[in-house]
């Protein structure tokens, strides 16, 4: 359990009582709800109509690959010029004569267009295309076996959960008639009336009735479980539908 949980081994666990569970409510859907839930809330559903866009969006770029390319390119600068002047008239530095600087700014610009085509490259752009439809071709057989997966998971979870719940009932049925039948034999032994072997007997089919409660309390609870996840639920609670036709069942 520990390792199918991603954990190690030396971890403590502590399993719930499986009566402290809380049993789920009674269903009021119809199964085409449960599948149409199914179909919109599976994540391998969801995760494999996204590699079929990949899919598209592969072959629109492939080909792609057979239209010219055009390409636009500019740039925008400017070149900044200073102009100093100095007139020297004797070799005493204090008798030169500077004139103030000169700045000159001019902008630099271009603008261009380039295209290029390719005619024949052997074949390999065509085969590029083959190759992204049938990727799109797989992805679709994907995606229609997952669809075909999670309806009969559904379907087969949803119908195993009523079945699951009438044997729950059955169990608490056979409880309460069996605690009646030991009842009055435990009442007929103390008067005289019944022997100790039919008392030992209902006593024992009152066990066995107690079993059977348990074992279709879990039942019922498994098969919850199972419905959940094939209803694509990641948070453990199944809901569909509004007003009467909601139903929930805790997994």
């Amino acid at each position: 359990l520990l390792e199918g949980c991603g954990l190690p081994a030396s971890v403590p666990i502590e399993i719930a009582r499986i009566t402290a569970e809380e049993m789920p409510e009674t269903f009021n859907v119809r199964v085409d709800q449960v599948i149409n839930q199914s179909l919109q809330n599976r994540p391998d559903l969801a995760a494999a109509i996204a590699r079929l866009r990949a899919t598209e969006a592969a072959i629109a770029r492939a080909e792609a690959e057979f239209m010219p390319q055009v390409s636009v390119f500019g740039s925008l600068g400017g070149v900044l010029t200073r102009f100093q002047t100095t007139i020297a008239e004797s070799n005493d530095p204090a008798m030169n004569e500077t004139f103030p600087s000169v700045n000159a700014v001019e902008d630099v610009w271009s603008v261009g267009l380039s295209g290029s085509w390719m005619i024949f490259e052997g074949f390999q752009r065509e085969n590029a295309v083959r190759a992204a439809r049938a990727a799109r071709r797989e992805a679709e057989e994907n995606l229609r076996a997952l669809r075909l997966a999670a309806i009969s998971e559904s379907w087969d979870a949803f119908f195993r959960v009523q079945a699951a719940q009438r044997q729950y009932e059955f169990g608490q049925a056979l409880l309460a008639s069996s605690q009646e039948a030991f009842d009055a034999i435990e009442a007929a032994y103390v008067q005289g009336l019944a022997t100790i072997t039919e008392l030992v007997q209902s006593e024992r089919d009152l066990q066995d009735a107690r079993s059977t409660l348990v074992n279709t309390r879990a039942d019922l609870l498994v098969a919850t479980s199972d419905l959940t996840f094939a209803a694509g639920n990641e948070r453990g609670r199944w809901v569909a539908g509004t007003g009467s036709d909601s139903v929930a069942s805790d997994g």
